[in-house]
C-alpha cells in the first residue's frame, strides 16, 4: 500500500544504521537472492526501443529501479511496479518529452537512455534530440563519459552541445547510414550496455570491439533478441554485431537473472561471522569467479542443493589462523570481479598472512582518500597506492584484528558500504555506518534480510522515503 503522498513506507533509506557484530547467523539462516542490479537497469531502458508492452520479472526493489522508473514516467512511458511480486510493466507507446529530469542524476546508468532514445527518435521522429545532465552514482574516481559520447557520435552521428544546465544530444539532419566500428580503450560493462541499446534498432550494421563479457551483457542480448533484434548475432572476445533492424522492436516478457554480487555479499558475510547460510536462486555460472576464489581461500566447497540454483555455505568451524592470504588481480569477466574487491577487504585481513589486490579496471575503486580512511577505522592494516604508472590500484593487506567503530564510518559507494557492513558484522560491538543508502542501492531488503539472519541491526528514524512507482491495476485492491 501507499500513503496519500504515494510513498512506500517499506522503502525507507535511513541516515545511518547501527550494526552489532560478533555473533553468527541463526540456525537455518536463508536468503532469497534478488534480481541483478547490473542487469535490470539496461532491461528497463530497453522499453523505449518498442511501442508495445514489456513485462519484466524478478525486478529488485532498489532505489535505482525507482529512480529510472520515475524518469521514464516523466518521458511519457507507462510504468507500474509491484515490489511484492517484483513484476514491472512498461509501455512506451508515445514519448512525450525529450528531457531527462533530475531523477537521472541520481544514478550512473541513466546514460543508457541517451542512445536508446535517440535511436528511437531516428525512427519515430517524436523528437530530434535529448536534453540530459551528467549522472551521479557511486564515488570511486575517474569515471568519465567519453566512451558514451564517442558512441553517440560514431554510431548515430550525434552532435553534443554543452550548456549551463547540462547538454543536448542532437541527431544529424541526415541519418548516419554508414556501418560503424565502435571501440573503447578499456573493457567497459556500461559502454557495452549502452552500445547494445543504441545500435539494436539502427538500420545499418554496427560492430563493437573490446566488449565486456559479463553475464549481464549476454542477458541483455537475450532480452533484445526476444524483443525481435535478431541481428544482434552474439558476443565474443572481440565484437558484438548488431543493427540492420527496420523499425522499433516488439514487446515481450523477460525474467531478470539473480544478482551475483548480492550472492557474494551474503557468502562473505557468512564467512566473516563464521556462519552457515542457505542462498536460494543463484546463478552459479555468473558467480564462479568469486566462488572459485572463496574455495581457494577457505578450502571449503559450496554445497549445491536441489536444482543447483540453491547453495549452502558453511563456515561455522572455520579457523582463520590456518588460512593464508591471497593475491588477487582484478580483470574483466570471467576474471576476478572489481565489484567484489571492497567486500574481500573485510575478510582477507583475518588470514594469517598478507594479501594483495591489484585492480587495473577501476584504479579509483576505493573512492576518495577519505573513503579509504574510513575503512582503516576498522583496524584493517592496509596500504594502497596507484601502481603501474597510475593505471592500477594496488592494495597490500596485512593480518589485522578487525574492531567495531562506535563513532561511525561514512560510506561513499555501494560496494564500499557493503564491505563496511561485513566488517561491522565480524567485529565485536556496535558500529555506526552513515549513508547506508549506498548499500541499499544494490541490496533489496538489506536491513530485513540481515535481521532475518540473526544480526542485530538498528536503523535511524531519520532518513528519506523513496517515491513509489504506480502499482499495477491488479494490485490496487490489496
Amino acid at each position: 500500500m501507499t500513503d496519500k503522498q504515494g510513498i512506500t513506507p517499506e522503502f525507507f533509506v535511513p541516515d545511518f544504521i547501527d550494526v552489532y557484530g560478533g555473533c553468527p547467523f541463526v540456525e537455518n539462516a536463508a536468503i532469497n537472492v534478488s534480481g541483478a542490479k547490473n542487469e535490470v537497469l539496461g532491461s528497463i531502458a530497453a522499453a523505449v526501443l518498442t511501442d508495445k508492452p514489456l513485462k519484466l520479472r524478478n525486478v529488485p526493489h532498489i532505489q535505482d529501479v525507482l529512480d529510472l522508473g520515475m524518469a521514464l514516467i516523466e518521458l511519457g512511458v507507462k510504468v507500474d511496479y509491484d515490489p511484492q511480486t517484483r513484476e514491472m510493466n512498461l509501455c512506451a507507446k508515445n514519448i512525450t518529452s525529450n528531457v531527462l529530469s533530475n531523477n537521472t542524476m541520481k544514478f550512473r546508468a541513466s546514460y543508457y537512455l541517451w542512445g536508446a532514445l535517440l535511436s528511437r527518435f531516428a525512427i519515430t521522429k517524436e523528437f530530434n534530440s535529448v536534453e540530459a545532465k551528467l549522472p551521479g552514482g557511486c564515488n570511486f574516481g575517474n569515471r568519465g563519459y567519453d566512451f558514451h559520447f564517442d558512441l553517440l557520435r560514431q554510431v548515430l552521428g550525434a552532435n553534443i552541445k554543452n550548456h549551463d544546465n547540462g547538454f543536448t544530444i542532437v541527431l544529424p539532419t541526415h541519418p548516419n547510414t554508414s556501418d560503424t566500428l565502435y571501440s573503447t580503450r578499456a573493457v567497459s560493462h556500461g559502454a557495452t550496455f549502452h552500445y547494445l541499446l543504441t545500435s539494436s534498432i539502427t538500420n545499418k550494421t554496427d560492430y563493437m570491439y573490446n566488449t565486456a563479457l559479463e553475464p549481464e551483457c549476454a542477458n541483455l542480448i537475450h532480452l533484445l533478441r526476444t524483443m525481435g533484434a535478431e541481428n544482434i548475432r552474439g558476443q565474443n572476445a572481440t565484437a558484438i554485431i548488431s543493427g540492420a533492424h527496420k523499425g522499433l522492436l516488439n514487446g515481450g516478457e523477460y525474467t531478470i537473472k539473480p544478482d551475483r554480487m548480492e550472492t557474494g555479499f551474503y557468502a562473505l558475510l557468512a564467512l566473516a561471522t563464521r556462519s552457515r547460510v542457505y542462498l536460494r536462486n543463484i546463478d552459479l555460472y555468473a558467480c564462479r569467479p568469486w566462488m572459485n576464489l572463496l574455495q581457494e581461500f577457505t578450502h571449503r566447497r559450496a554445497e549445491k542443493v536441489g536444482n543447483n540454483s540453491d547453495v549452502i555455505f558453511d563456515f561455522r568451524d572455520i579457523d582463520f589462523g590456518k588460512l593464508g592470504g591471497k593475491n588477487i588481480i582484478v580483470s574483466p569477466f570471467p576474471g576476478k570481479e572489481t565489484d567484489m574487491e571492497q567486500l574481500w577487504l573485510s575478510v582477507l585481513p583475518m588470514a594469517n598472512s598478507a594479501s594483495t589486490i591489484i585492480d587495473p579496471i577501476w584504479p579509483g575503486r576505493l573512492g576518495t582518500p577519505e573513503q579509504a580512511d574510513e575503512i582503516l577505522k576498522f583496524g584493517i592494516n592496509m596500504k594502497y597506492n596507484n601502481a603501474f604508472d597510475g593505471n592500477a590500484l594496488k592494495i597490500d593487506i596485512a593480518p589485522s584484528n578487525i574492531h567495531a567503530v562506535p563513532d561511525g564510518v561514512y560510506a561513499a559507494n555501494l560496494r564500499g558500504a557493503a564491505g563496511m557492513i561485513i566488517a561491522a558484522a565480524a567485529a565485536d560491538g556496535k558500529t555506526r555506518i552513515y549513508k547506508p543508502g549506498f548499500a541499499m542501492r544494490g541490496h533489496p531488503n538489506l536491513i530485513q534480510n540481515m535481521q532475518s539472519l540473526g544480526i542485530k541491526i538498528d536503523a535511524s528514524s531519520t532518513g528519506q522515503y523513496m517515491n513509489a512507482l504506480p502499482y499495477p491495476d491488479t494490485s490496487r485492491q490489496r
